[in-house]
């Protein structure tokens, strides 16, 4: 599957991001989500409250959302919940991995994996220096 990934992201006319991405002292980490099933879904409702658990004086949490806005109580508790909530569900791949890098992620941490949504070519680009895999398969 990474292979794959990595072709498709080639195709996409940008190289991977420069990752200089350091915590500077006194600097909060910031840790991005980023998933297409922050709604109505198993992720949706697993991971809802996760968001708030944060010690916000030491994380800063960010999500991004590739999936639409189902209107559902559970995509409303994740806006709710995040510090930086991101729609990016119309964007493509380059504007997201972009958006990601311009906001200072620390680390970026895909929910999806490569199920249904999924956009694995914003990691091919390096959208952050620590890039983890949660959840997803």
């Amino acid at each position: 599957h990474s292979n794959h990934v990595l072709r498709c992201a080639k195709n996409l006319g940008c190289s991977q991001f420069a990752l200089s991405r350091s915590l500077c002292s006194g600097e909060r980490l910031r840790i991005a989500y980023i998933c297409s099933e922050f709604g109505n879904h198993p992720v949706g409702q697993l991971m809802g409250s996760v968001f708030g658990l944060h010690d916000r004086s030491e994380v800063e949490v960010f999500v991004y959302s590739m999936g639409s806005n189902d209107s559902s109580s559970w995509y409303k508790r994740v806006q709710a919940s995040a510090e930086h909530f991101v729609d990016v569900f119309t964007w493509d791949i380059v504007s997201i991995a972009q958006r990601i890098n311009n906001d200072g992620i620390h680390v970026a941490v895909n929910i999806n994996g490569y199920t249904k949504g999924a956009r694995n070519e914003v990691f091919a680009l390096r959208c952050a220096p620590l890039q983890v895999q949660f959840l997803g398969f």
